[in-house]
């Protein structure tokens, strides 16, 4: 898919502001608002029981647990685990690093019901204007308990997924010189192929300045791998249509940090000795040092992970964990989507050095 197909394909969907005036014209719990920054998931209002995420006051994301439905209090007793005050697993200690935080429930009145609402942290709270990319991950979406005919829905869905690894719930990309967001719901996930998967990408991370684009993948693939070293040693769990959700700062202002450093380590004339390959010399059988996991130089590479002022650059996450069962084996459906996902950024990365040779 080229630049015209892609932007012929956004048109079809509502602008951001048409999507939040629509979320906004219903009843809300007190001392909630509208979660401004949702790209996927349950909206409130909207569905079955009206309920969705919300923000609470004090800047927890709520998520509801419906009783009735049996996702809701799974995924209450997964987090309930996960963070226990008294855990000491060092498996669970680590994914705890992984998830957003787990605040406990909040119980409040909605529509004269009582309504129970998992408590957790706002990862966006720590960006100015946070890109979002929402991503499903592993071919296989239905767990062990589904039905037949729920097997049947998941499997026709999105047949492409199988091929992926995994699909596009939504994104949201600010654009700093339009000043506003462009936001795709599930609708354009679904649209995707093999082969329009990198330029879809490549719309999220929207960054044209190749250091930079560098530099964000460089944060991106870092934390991808930690999530991967997790689940090739983890045998506590197994993930079923659950989300990776990958956050950036799309504010140029807030990211004078990251241009200084890549200014004080990075030039063109630099780039292909800083990332992509070992290089050996001519005169020698010396090679240049580099990351094994960004293929950025070791020494740039360095510089990047322990700049305090790149703290806030990017974040990735672990989310939605209502289809969550314990086991006593790899978890390879989501190593195979996990990894694609990597590939595909590899392969941004290779595509970028080519476009500079």
């Amino acid at each position: 898919m080229n630049g015209v197909d892609l932007i012929q394909q956004i048109s079809a969907h509502i602008t951001w502001e048409q999507f939040f005036y629509s979320r906004t014209m219903t009843t809300l719990p007190d001392d909630t608002t509208v979660l401004l920054h949702q790209v996927a998931g349950h909206f409130h209002g909207k569905g079955k029981h009206k309920l969705g995420m919300l923000k609470h006051k004090d800047g927890s994301i709520l998520k509801p647990v419906i009783q009735e439905d049996i996702r809701g209090p799974r995924e209450k007793a997964f987090y309930t685990k996960v963070f226990d005050a008294f855990c000491s697993d060092p498996v669970f200690l680590q994914l705890q690093s992984f998830l957003p935080k787990y605040r406990g429930c909040w119980i409040t009145q909605f529509n004269s019901t009582k309504v129970e609402y998992m408590c957790l942290e706002d990862i966006t709270d720590a960006f100015h204007k946070p890109c979002i990319l929402d991503l499903k991950i592993g071919p296989r979406t239905f767990d062990p308990e589904a039905k037949p005919q729920k097997i049947k829905i998941e499997t026709e869905k999105y047949p492409a997924g199988k091929i992926i690894g995994f699909r596009i719930l939504g994104m949201r990309v600010f654009q700093p010189d339009r000043q506003e967001y462009l936001v795709l719901d599930r609708n354009f996930g679904k649209q995707q192929t093999p082969d329009t998967i990198p330029q879809a990408l490549k719309l999220f991370l929207n960054i044209p300045d190749r250091p930079k684009a560098w530099l964000l993948l460089c944060f991106l693939l870092h934390k991808l791998h930690s999530i991967k070293s997790w689940f090739l040693h983890q045998r506590h769990f197994v993930f079923y249509g659950s989300s990776l959700l990958l956050v950036y700062e799309g504010d140029t202002e807030k990211r004078i940090g990251c241009e200084k450093t890549m200014n004080s380590n990075f030039s063109c004339e630099q780039s292909k000795d800083s990332f992509g390959s070992k290089i050996t010399s001519e005169n020698n059988d010396s090679v240049t040092d580099y990351c094994s996991i960004c293929c950025l130089s070791s020494n740039l590479c360095k510089s990047v992970l322990l700049d305090s002022t790149l703290s806030f650059v990017c974040d990735v996450r672990m989310i939605d964990f209502a289809h969550v069962f314990t086991a006593h084996e790899k978890d390879t459906n989501y190593l195979v989507g996990l990894d694609s996902l990597i590939t595909y950024l590899y392969n941004i990365q290779n595509s970028l050095l080519h476009d500079m040779q």
